[in-house]
């Protein structure tokens, strides 16, 4: 868009002298752009290693309800407390945390 603005079209009659890039109607260059990101989407898919079934849970409509298995449980660790002159604090983990742990 900057060089079309930078490069301004011809009058009629006039040598079009802009780069072949500032030419090119936009529909072509929609279809490069959606084979570019077809292309490149398949190859980083196929050179990625495949995510773990637990990494894939509720992901999905299909896997909405779906849980799987975990391992056991593991005790949660105690808060820290941080003292200061006038107040014990205590610091927990946020919520959104604690679901990923």
């Amino acid at each position: 868009m900057i060089l079309d603005f930078s490069y301004s079209a011809p009058r009629c009659g006039m040598e079009d002298t802009r780069p072949g890039i500032v030419t090119l109607h936009y529909m072509y260059y929609a279809i490069i752009l959606f084979w570019t990101t077809i292309i490149v989407t398949c190859l980083v898919s196929y050179f990625t290693e495949r995510p773990l079934p637990e990494h894939l849970d509720q992901t999905t409509i299909w896997t909405k309800t779906v849980l799987a298995e975990k391992p056991p449980a593991q005790k949660e660790p105690e808060p820290k407390t941080v003292e200061t002159p006038s107040a014990e604090v205590t610091v927990e983990m946020p919520l959104y945390l604690k679901a990923y742990n």
